[in-house]
Parts: structure tokens; sequence; C-alpha cells
């Protein structure tokens, strides 16, 4: 009765399972049965609290532009559309809100292709030196509010070709540098590195001053 209830919870055992008589035998298969079980639902209760808290950071993140699109709008509506340097001005920034929500959106699509293994990546050949400075040029605004320097480590006299895909590493290098500018300490600086790590592989290392992650 112990081994069909087994069965019945993992059924993919079925075929590989040898019946022991023996107590100690069946007690540490029960007990390694239970150990798998309570593993995987603790994992499925992690990946459902890292949902809830994605869903709660993606809300928080489309009310900002949503509602800086809809302030400009109605600052328009109401009678500013008639100026034609406000018009512009506020239209510009209308627009750059909805640049945002499309970005969000693409990230959900994104995210979902990811957990249905449909993800393709468009490799090319980039010289990631010229991408990690395009981004500080980028984001220069927002460290100059904080003081604080992006830098490379020392001066690359040649360039360094990565194949990947450049915009998911763009991605990936603007959420770091803009954490590092965001938690970073005041008239600090955020510097990067590339150095290679194995035969085929590069490492890129972003530092700073911040009180850093534990």
């Amino acid at each position: 009765k112990i081994y069909n209830h087994l069965i019945l919870l993992d059924p993919n055992s079925a075929k590989k399972l040898e019946i022991k008589n023996d107590m100690s035998t069946l007690l540490k298969e029960v007990e390694e049965f239970t150990n798998t079980k309570k593993t995987e639902i603790d994992n499925l209760k992690i990946q459902e609290e890292y949902r809830r808290e994605f869903l709660g950071n993606v809300a928080h993140e489309l009310k900002t532009p949503l509602f800086t699109v809809q302030g400009y709008l109605e600052t328009l509506l109401d009678g500013a559309i008639n100026d034609k340097s406000i018009r512009d001005k506020y239209l510009e920034r209308a627009q750059s809100g909805v640049d945002r929500l499309i970005y969000i959106v693409n990230d959900l699509d994104m995210i979902t292709k990811i957990e249905s293994d449909t993800l393709k990546l468009n490799r090319t050949t980039f010289n990631i030196l010229e991408l990690i400075q395009e981004i500080f040029d980028l984001l220069e605004m927002n460290a100059d509010k904080k003081g604080i320097i992006l830098l490379f480590d020392r001066k690359y006299s040649k360039p360094i070709l990565v194949n990947a895909d450049k915009d998911k590493i763009r991605q990936v290098l603007i959420n770091l540098i803009e954490n590092s500018i965001k938690y970073g300490a005041e008239k600090g600086t955020t510097e990067i590195s590339v150095e290679p790590l194995i035969s085929n592989k590069l490492i890129v290392k972003i530092s700073d001053n911040g009180m850093g992650i534990e």
C-alpha cells in the first residue's frame, strides 16, 4: 500500500521501482521521497513568492510612465497645446513615457519567452567597450546628480570584440550600472573592467563605493 501511494504521487518512478520487503529499506526510500517532495514544494513556494514580488514591481514600474504621460497630455488638453514651446517639450516627454512603457511590456514578453523556452538570441559581433561607453553617455546625467564618475579601470587601446546578443547585454549592463548609481556613495565612482576569463569568455566587472549586497 505504501509503495502504491508513492507511485501515485510520482508516476515516473513506477517502472524503476523494485519493491523491498525489509522495513529499513522501505523507511529509507520513503524518507528520500519525502525529502525530494519537500524540496520541490519549497522551490514552488519560492517561485510563487518571486512571481508575486515581480508583479508588484511591474505594477509600480508601470505607474510612473503612465502617470507621466497622463499628466503631460492633460496639461496640453487644458490649453498648453496653444503654446508651441510647451507643446513640443511636453509631447517629447510624453513620448519618453510611452517608450518606457514599451520597454516594460517588451520585458514582460521576454520573460514569457524565457519561461516557455522560446527566447531566441540575436548574436552579432560587436565592440563591448563601445557599448559600455554608450551606456555611460546614456546614464551620465543620473550619475552627475550624485557626483558619481563613470569610468573604465584603465585605457583600453584596442577594441574588445564579443559575439553575443547586443540588446540583451545592453539590458544587463544598464541594469547593473543604474543600480550602481542608485546605491553608490555620493561623489564616488562606478568603475568597469573587461578581462579575459577563460579561452573564449570575458568577465565584465562593475565596482562602486556603495554599501554592497550581502
